[in-house]
């Protein structure tokens, strides 16, 4: 959007010539002119009939531009007057942001009750991820430009629709296609509560916590498994992995510290433990 104004000595209305260019002389084969028309609004190409606008200060929104840098100038005239143009205004310059694009999302099911979800933005900024239907909407904040999140506690052999979209610093959106994915079938005979019996992932302690917490659990059987900490957004805050435990009681002391070593960020989090393609998730609350 340009801005911009002039005035008559006599009061009249004016009618201002815009000029827009990717060169400062102005003067290469993408020069784009416009004429206002006056208080009806709008804007005409160059050479259009005159017609009367407001010496108030105009505006004009240019037309999709390729991503660049433009120059332009404006001036005025008294159609009914005997001058002639103004003066150009001095040359001011704008840039155009790239457009944004948005790569498919891609799905994974590592497990019945769980999917993946990953895709790429070009620019950094918001980007958010609806799955189910409306109600279940996430929003990943910037600057990252390649996200991943872990959907859990899903229902086996249910295909959900989902979409993702992006929002740039300059307010463009990029939206996928509305996709879906399938979770698994559990394993022919055996329900989901025969396949965790004595698998179970205690609430943390203490919760709400202020420094850190343990975070216990127990295996029914020697199995692989892995225990993740992620925020609200999805974005993983702490993780232990272990190819091998026995069966019993384990736990972990979480020292309230994020991957990167700095303090994890206060708020809702969530703990999931992953063994044999099952999944368990309890809330900690977590205070700074």
């Amino acid at each position: 959007m340009l801005r911009f104004s002039a005035s008559d000595p006599e009061g009249d209305s004016l009618v201002y010539d815009l000029q827009i260019d990717q060169v400062p002389s102005f003067d290469s084969s993408n020069l784009r002119l416009a004429r206002s028309r006056g208080s009806p609004g709008g804007w005409s190409g160059a050479g259009g009939p005159w017609q009367y606008a407001s010496g108030e200060p105009a505006a004009y929104s240019a037309r999709r531009l390729h991503n660049g840098l433009y120059y332009w100038r404006v001036r005025a005239i008294d159609p009914l007057g005997s001058g002639g143009f103004s003066d150009f205004s001095p040359v001011r310059s704008f840039s155009t942001p790239p457009p944004l694009t948005l790569s498919s999302p891609t799905v994974s099911c590592p497990a019945a009750d769980s999917a993946t979800i990953e895709w790429r933005s070009s620019n950094p900024g918001s980007s958010n991820i609806w799955y189910r239907d409306e109600h279940n909407q996430l929003s990943f904040p910037g600057p990252a430009t390649t996200h991943r999140f872990d959907l859990g506690e899903l229902t086996p052999s249910t295909t959900y629709p989902f979409a993702v979209w992006t929002v740039d610093g300059y307010g463009q959106v990029a939206v996928s296609d509305v996709g879906s994915f399938t979770t698994p079938a559990l394993t022919t005979g055996i329900t989901p509560a025969a396949l965790s019996p004595g698998i179970a992932l205690a609430p943390p302690s203490p919760n709400p916590s202020s420094r850190g917490a343990l975070l216990r659990f127990d295996l029914a059987r020697p199995s692989a498994a892995s225990l993740v900490l992620r925020d609200v957004h999805g974005r993983r805050v702490a993780r232990w992995e272990w190819p091998a435990l026995e069966a019993g009681p384990h736990q972990v002391e979480w020292d309230g510290r994020a991957e990167g070593g700095g303090p994890a960020p206060a708020g809702i989090l969530f703990c999931r433990l992953v063994v044999g393609g099952q999944t368990h998730t309890q809330k900690l609350v977590h205070l700074r």
